[in-house]
């Protein structure tokens, strides 16, 4: 452990203790685990871990249990803590370059899953218009594949129609919010590389239901237990017109300070998060806005092995898959 101390000019707008609240955007600027100790009205302390959590692989743990009402443990903070995201409750959009590590990111949020898909309360549609070279890994914990765009047309369209159809559900019972079960499950899509969807339309009509069709979801989807993981390479706002509907970011590698920016904004970039400093090294490592606190925070995702994917194959694909909600 390196200790540093660090005199702290009397200012109006800062001191030891907004130091030692700012402990996580250290350590996300800093790229190791820290801990500020203040000494006195002026000085304070930053410890520098010799422990690097995110430099290592932290492989999965497959669970044997979900709670939707928690968030999920996809991977480890800067400081050695499980970083948790809440899927559930959110529509995720995932951005950084190829190579990044969004792969896994979206098997971790598969494999937390994995328990509700086996059980019946969680179902896992997916779009990937490479022909499924990325989702193909993870196809048998798939209701509904999409490889090409006529079929992911088609999906989206019945995802539209049945969430339509538990809208109204909900407003004759007088529900708000819908609590996920084998009778009204948690429907997830994935769809890998976004912009797909934009670039190989085939035309500007299709284009343009498509993407309403989407933008449907992600703006009344949640309550009714519809969210969206979308993983994206362009952070610019042209390669996926819905971005704005997406209610939490998670931020991969970028090659330039622009992309960076972009991806989670300049505050953020600020604050530390340097997309475009993360190693090539360290795949899945990322930066995202903690929901509670608003502070940046720095994690790596777990690695999700090939092995994995089977185990979760075998252990966690429904035995009947459900054509209706």
């Amino acid at each position: 452990m390196l200790e540093v101390d660090v005199l702290v000019t009397s200012t109006f707008t800062q001191t030891p203790t907004d130091w030692v609240r700012r402990t996580e955007e250290l350590a996300s600027i800093i790229g190791c685990p820290v801990e500020v100790r203040p000494i006195n009205a002026q000085r304070v302390r930053i410890e520098l871990l010799a422990r690097a959590p995110l430099r290592e692989r932290s492989f999965v743990r497959l669970p044997t249990q979900l709670d939707l009402n928690r968030p999920l443990t996809i991977g480890v903070r800067a400081d050695g803590t499980p970083f948790r995201l809440a899927v559930a409750e959110k529509q995720t959009l995932l951005v950084g370059q190829s190579g990044s590590g969004k792969g896994s990111v979206i098997a971790s949020i598969l494999a937390g899953l994995g328990p509700g898909i086996r059980d019946g309360i969680v179902t896992v549609d997916a779009i990937d218009l490479k022909g499924g070279v990325e989702a193909g890994s993870y196809v048998k914990l798939v209701r509904t594949p999409a490889w090409d765009y006529a079929s992911a047309r088609e999906l989206l369209l019945g995802l539209v129609q049945e969430l339509d159809d538990r809208l109204t559900t909900m407003r004759m019972s007088g529900y708000r919010k819908i609590e996920p079960s084998a009778a009204t499950p948690l429907r997830v899509l994935i769809i890998d590389e976004a912009a797909h969807l934009i670039y190989q339309a085939p035309d500007a009509k299709t284009r343009a239901e498509v993407d309403l069709l989407l933008k449907r979801i992600l703006s009344t989807g949640r309550a009714a237990g519809y969210v969206v993981v979308a993983a994206l390479q362009d952070p610019r706002k042209e390669a996926l017109a819905s971005r704005d509907l997406y209610t939490q970011t998670l931020a991969l590698k970028f090659r330039t300070r622009d992309d960076a920016v972009l991806a989670l904004g300049q505050s953020a970039y600020d604050a530390g998060a340097r997309c475009e400093q993360i190693s090539s090294a360290t795949p899945g490592t990322g930066f995202a806005i903690d929901g509670e606190t608003g502070a940046i925070v720095q994690f790596r995702a777990f690695w999700v092995s090939d092995g994995d994917l089977r185990e979760m194959a075998r252990i966690y694909a429904p035995t009947a898959r459900e054509t209706q909600s």
